[in-house]
């Protein structure tokens, strides 16, 4: 009778201290979670702001001696010219971010052009924002539907990317 007794006590764990052991799992992998969402935000605002500076080195560099300036170049003629940064995706006609999807570059006058990122989260957004608008290196900046010149403060930046879904962001460079 006795063995019994020990067999059953000695057999495995109450469910106290399964539901302690789970929520301290739990608890774990929410720390680590958030810990790699932080980095990973940042190192995708990193990226943008790295693809963007290397978008106007080449760009400039190709159409530096164009008598019509940036006036009508495409995407199609950004990829054919590989004026493009090569972490993106490119196919025949489009480029693409593997965190942001599509990229898109439009000549709008002689002078300036349009890199435009359809879907950039709105984490990315504000870190890149953040850092974009005070370094002045483009002429506008535009999120959704409204635009940030440079020098914004840092309340515009948080209204402007908002709080939930993607954003489109558009850079004007000259």
């Amino acid at each position: 009778m006795k063995n019994l007794k020990q067999l059953k006590k000695n057999s495995g764990f109450t469910i106290v201290e399964l539901l302690i052991g789970i929520g301290v799992i739990v608890g774990f992998l929410a720390f680590v979670y958030g810990i790699y969402s932080r980095i990973s935000t940042s190192n995708h605002a990193n990226t943008l702001i790295g693809d963007l500076t290397m978008f106007q080195t080449k760009i400039h560099e190709v159409y530096a001696n164009e008598p019509t300036g940036y006036t009508g170049m495409k995407t199609e003629d950004i990829i054919k010219s590989k004026a493009y940064p090569g972490d993106l995706g490119a196919s025949a006609t489009a480029l693409n971010s593997s965190f942001a999807g599509a990229v898109t570059v439009d000549g709008k006058t002689a002078n300036t052009f349009d890199i435009v990122y359809a879907n950039v989260p709105n984490g990315v957004c504000k870190a890149a924002l953040g850092k974009l608008v005070s370094s002045g290196e483009f002429v506008t900046i535009a999120v959704g539907t409204g635009t940030t010149t440079p020098g914004a403060d840092k309340a515009s930046v948080e209204t402007a990317c908002g709080s939930s879904g993607p954003v489109k962001m558009t850079f004007t460079s000259n």
